[in-house]
This record gives structure tokens, C-alpha cells and sequence, in this order.
């Protein structure tokens, strides 16, 4: 029997729409270690985060994916002497250039995907068109923190 509905919720993205967000936090002065009630917050443990126009000064974060379950955090200046700086005009540089590029390998795994059906037709050409890097791993890059690390902070 035939499925009804689509197996996959497929939201398109592009490597323009990642931006660095390392320099964010020194460039406004921001500590966000509680939320709104105090409670600790525990990023490892965060597994959705929500930022919305309504509510600029504020960060919604959930540590599991129950829509209704979320915990709010104000950004703070962790600085209480001196100017505040103005947010109004703040500049995200991009976080990728280009494509980034994937192994043959996993090229080849995706392209048979679209072969056997299981990626829809509309989406071939975008697998197609990936570039391909001969010095790619075909592995995932090293972590920021380890397991002894989240450990420690449970």
C-alpha cells in the first residue's frame, strides 16, 4: 500500500542562510546563563531555540521538543558600567562563503537516493549540482565538547 503523505517535511536552506554567531555575544556584551524565573540554563541540554520579532530583547529555548514547554532568557549586559552598545545596526557576516563540499562518496549514496525514488524528483537537480571535494572526510568534524565535558556540567 502506497503512502498517502509525504514521508519528509523538506525546508530548503542555503548556504547563505547561516551566519557566524561567535563574535555575537562579545560584540554586545551579552551573558544569558538564566532565565526569566533564574533557573540555571544548561545549553548542551537546549534542544530548540526560538527568537521572535515580538519579543526582541528576549531568547525562547526548550530542552526537549514539546512546543508548549518553553523557558525564556533576557539579554542581559553582563557589564553595568560604561555605554550600552547600540544594537540597531549590527552586521552578521556569513558563515560560508560558498557550497560546502561533501566526499564522493556521500555524493554517490545521494545520488542513489534520488535514483531509487526515495528523493523526490524535484530535488535531483540540487543533489546533482553538490560539489564534490577530492579532500573532504567523509566524516563528522570533532566536536566542541566532549562527553567528560557534558558530564561535568550535568
Amino acid at each position: 500500500m502506497a503512502r498517502k503523505r509525504n514521508p519528509y517535511i523538506v525546508i530548503p536552506v542555503n548556504y547563505r542562510d547561516f551566519y557566524d554567531l561567535k563574535g555575537l555575544k562579545t560584540d554586545l556584551n551579552i551573558n544569558l546563563k538564566r532565565t526569566v524565573s533564574g533557573e540555571t540554563i544548561n545549553w548542551l541540554k537546549v534542544k530548540w531555540i526560538r527568537v521572535t520579532k515580538e519579543n526582541p530583547g528576549s531568547v525562547f529555548f526548550n530542552n526537549g521538543f514539546d512546543p508548549e514547554n518553553f523557558m525564556e532568557a533576557k539579554f542581559q549586559s553582563s557589564s553595568l558600567r560604561g555605554r550600552k552598545k547600540k544594537t540597531g545596526n549590527i552586521k552578521l557576516s556569513p558563515l560560508y562563503e560558498s557550497k560546502l563540499q561533501i566526499s564522493a562518496a556521500k555524493k554517490a549514496d545521494l545520488l542513489s537516493l534520488c535514483k531509487s525514488g526515495v528523493i523526490p524528483t524535484t530535488y535531483h537537480s540540487y543533489y546533482e549540482s553538490l560539489p564534490v571535494g577530492k579532500l573532504v572526510k567523509d566524516t563528522l568534524p570533532e566536536p566542541d565538547i566532549t562527553e567528560e565535558d557534558f558530564n561535568d556540567n550535568i
